[in-house]
């Protein structure tokens, strides 16, 4: 709580400075949307880097009269009828380019609620429209009452087979030294929907498959492994399925395949099957493959997660699955190993094939599971008010207001509700107030916070130094509990004093916050990259030396017996510090400790 307060005690100020310069306002361009990975499907563990199918959102935000309704006073029925109007264009954008089978838009007109979820969860970006419906359809054809009783899950797995090199992804992401054949061919997404929703099947399952919405659905959807294995994992797990996280550490570690290049170990060319995989090991990816494909058959959506520890290196695999407590879903972690410093892991987001953050993904939990009708109306809103933010901002103000009254996790919403404070769109004091509420409502989600912190930021001047660097030492406090988003604004913040030629102090930040931080290893190497470089510009590097004696002792500079890759970074960094120095000993020491002979 005395955190909370402490926000709010300087978002007034905060705000006072984003008001003070409006020459600096610059028009938003559209967020560049990220890349999404396309693995090589007979060569598992190569992907590309693949831009997203469509750029531009093929449903009509708003009509003319729409937006003339909106201008003004906005009677409580704009807004109903507004949600009602764009899933009707929904309906006709993806009637033209989905190729829809002959009376499916028909048939889907007499189910309102699968209608309506199915049109809205198709991303505008990186779905195929023409394979979902080509999917939702066989379901319908093969299993018509099912597919209306399990909506949700049906939705989700439309929005994830509709490209099948999405699951191949999922398949193999973390995974290495597997060769394709070693795989058993995908089931079908008919196969998937039907063992969530056999009814035999029910009773051993650790959720009710008819209560999971489905963006939360999507982590079931993109279960690749063959029936008989899932068979399988009911009859071996059963009396572990309260606690499938221990199913992560149940696969031994295979120290061989771990120090093999061609990463085959025990398992050689076997079959890459759960019995095998449980038989014969793996390092941390089959760990996390085969906790994450287990919990999936048990009706537990989850999923393989990595990320790079303190110590650098090749990064590590973990699982995150979704589990009930007090009659909600979280989201919690298996194989983390939070002594590594693990802030976030990277998720591959089977429908757009995104890779995501962990975090990312809990908060949609939160908006998801809290209220799905509200989370849903929300994603609407705040999607027409991104559309309409260049040209009618006010209505994008309207309508975002609406999503985040709807659901306060909207991270969308969020975001662009900060670029219309920055813009003075929204009324100074109002600005405060919802700046606040964000605080509250978003403290478990400190990387919403910050982003947010970062577009607010942006219509500062930077020829206003100081005021700029206020607010960075203000917001610094904020993230006592995350060290990696405070080593982030940190390296913002000297670089920017840098640039401002204040490069004494800039480096004295850099250089004072890697020590303090420097038991994080990997995530300091940054700052003292750019406080190594600027002292060389500048004839500092004498500044130098009592930040390199601090963070040299406290770096993590083994794993294990093995010397850590970041560490060795570091010294390659700060050793060539010393020798121009004339301490040739203290780098030689550097050296042999990081065995760089």
């Amino acid at each position: 709580m005395q955190d909370v307060l402490r926000i709010l005690s300087f978002l007034p100020a905060f705000l006072a400075l984003v008001s003070l310069n409006t020459a600096a306002f610059a028009e938003d361009k559209k967020d560049a949307l990220p890349d999404w990975k396309r693995y090589t499907v007979d060569k598992p563990g190569y992907f590309n880097r693949e831009k997203p199918t469509r750029t531009v959102d093929p449903v009509t935000a708003m009509t003319g009269e729409e937006i003339a309704r909106f201008e003004g006073a906005v009677e409580e029925a704009a807004f109903k009828d507004l949600h009602s109007a764009f899933v009707d264009r929904a309906e006709e954008a993806y009637r033209k380019i989905s190729r829809p089978p002959e009376g499916f838009f028909e048939w889907l007109k007499g189910h309102a609620q699968l209608r309506e979820t199915f049109l809205l969860a198709m991303n505008p970006y990186y779905d195929d429209p023409i394979g979902a419906v080509k999917i939702l359809n066989e379901l319908r054809i093969e299993e018509p009452e099912k597919v209306i009783e399990y909506f949700h899950l049906a939705v989700a797995i439309a929005v994830v087979w509709d490209t099948r090199d999405a699951v191949f992804g999922s398949r193999y992401n973390c995974v290495g030294g597997i060769a394709f054949n070693q795989y058993l061919p995908l089931p079908g997404p008919v196969d998937v929907f039907r063992w969530f929703t056999d009814k035999k099947n029910a009773p051993k399952f650790a959720l009710k498959v008819k209560d999971i919405v489905w963006p939360i659905a999507v982590h079931l959807a993109d279960n690749d492994v063959s029936i008989k294995e899932a068979e399988w994992a009911l009859r071996r797990f059963e009396k572990q399925k309260e606690n499938i996280g221990s199913l992560y550490e149940m696969v031994e570690y295979d120290n061989g395949k771990a120090g093999d290049k061609n990463q085959q170990g025990k398992l050689g060319n076997r079959e890459y099957i759960l019995p095998n995989v449980l038989e014969f090991g793996g390092i941390c990816g089959d760990q996390a493959h085969f906790c994450s494909r287990t919990a999936k058959c048990f009706a537990i959506p989850a999923m393989k997660a990595g990320g790079l520890s303190r110590f650098g290196g090749e990064g590590h695999a973990f699982t995150c699955f979704f589990t009930k407590k007090k009659n909600r879903l979280i989201m919690e972690s298996t194989g983390r190993f939070f002594y590594d410093f693990y802030y976030t892991g990277e998720i591959y987001d089977a429908q757009t094939r995104v890779e995501i953050l962990d975090r990312n993904v809990a908060m949609l939990l939160d908006g998801a599971s809290l209220s799905y009708e509200k989370y849903m109306v929300s994603n609407v809103f705040a999607r027409i008010a991104a559309a309409v933010y260049k040209d009618h901002p006010e209505i994008s103000l309207i309508l975002v207001k609406r999503a985040l009254q709807q659901n306060w996790f909207c991270a969308e919403g969020w975001k662009i509700l900060m670029r219309l404070i920055r813009d003075q769109i929204m009324p100074r004091e109002e600005g405060i107030t919802w700046a606040n509420s964000m605080m509250k409502c978003a403290k478990d989600h400190p990387d919403l916070t910050i982003a947010c912190f970062t577009t607010f930021l942006d219509c500062i001047s930077r020829e206003e130094a100081d005021r700029r660097q206020a607010f960075y030492k203000q917001a610094f406090s904020l993230y006592n509990e995350r060290p990696d988003l405070q080593v982030d604004l940190r390296l913002l913040q000297g670089r920017e004093l840098i640039d401002f030629g204040r490069d004494r102090e800039g480096v004295e930040l850099l250089m004072s916050t890697a020590a303090e931080h420097a038991k994080e290893g990997r995530l300091i190497n940054d700052l003292v990259k750019a406080g190594v470089e600027a002292a060389k510009r500048t004839s500092l590097e004498r500044n130098l030396f009592p930040h390199l004696e601090k963070i040299a002792s406290r770096y993590p500079k083994k794993r294990g017996d093995t010397i850590a890759e970041a560490f060795k970074e570091l010294v390659g960094m700060i050793a060539p510090i010393y020798e121009s120095a004339g301490k040739t000993k203290e780098a030689a020491r550097l050296r042999a400790e990081a065995e760089l002979y």
